[in-house]
């Protein structure tokens, strides 16, 4: 069989993630810019292809070698799933942290900043009622009576996800907790 292949099957099986990984990544760029999906639809389109070419795969792989192809299955599936996580990650630190954000503002500002002018484009209630309309209109929060309620969404399920994984990382719920509410 290996004469088939110019690198080895098995090299090839152990890489997969990484292939899939790339597949992801180029399907973002693509439906982002020449489809014009939104970033976290382009996120999981990218994504899904990506573990498609993995499980593809790894079917194939089970095809050619049975059973004991399996351990390596579920690794690379693993793999895949967190380089996955790892690289989502990363490219929506940019997208979500303010300080990151920040620096980012003073880096392109040539002159740059008094603190009167981070205020102007940082206002915590400009930012907030941004966010909050943006979550209206993209129907992850439903607002009635005056009060905002969240629907299930992709941004929702991400964030269950990332609260599972701390859960798991650090053994206990690792969510920033609101300061105490009024009752009502």
């Amino acid at each position: 069989m290996t004469e088939y292949f110019l690198l080895s099957p098995d090299l090839v099986h152990a890489i997969v993630p990484i292939i899939s990984t790339v597949a992801n990544v180029l399907a973002q760029l693509v439906c982002v810019r020449y489809i014009g999906l939104s970033y976290y639809r382009s996120v999981v389109v990218g994504f899904v292809l990506g573990g498609v070419l993995t499980g593809g795969a790894e079917c194939l792989y089970f095809y050619w070698n049975g059973m004991e192809s399996l351990p390596l299955a579920f690794f690379n599936i693993a793999n895949y799933c967190l380089l996955g996580f790892g690289y989502f990650s990363f490219i929506n630190i940019g997208k979500t942290a303010l300080r990151v954000r920040m620096l980012t503002e003073m880096k392109n500002s040539q002159n740059g900043l008094t603190l009167a002018e981070i205020l102007a484009i940082y206002n915590a209630r400009n930012i907030v009622d941004i966010r909050v309309d943006r979550l209206v209109r993209n129907g992850q929060l439903d607002r009635t009576n005056g009060r905002f309620y969240s629907r299930m969404s992709i941004t929702l399920a991400i964030a269950i996800t990332i609260d599972l994984f701390k859960l798991v990382v650090f053994g206990k719920d690792a969510r920033m907790t609101a300061p105490d509410r009024p009752q009502e």
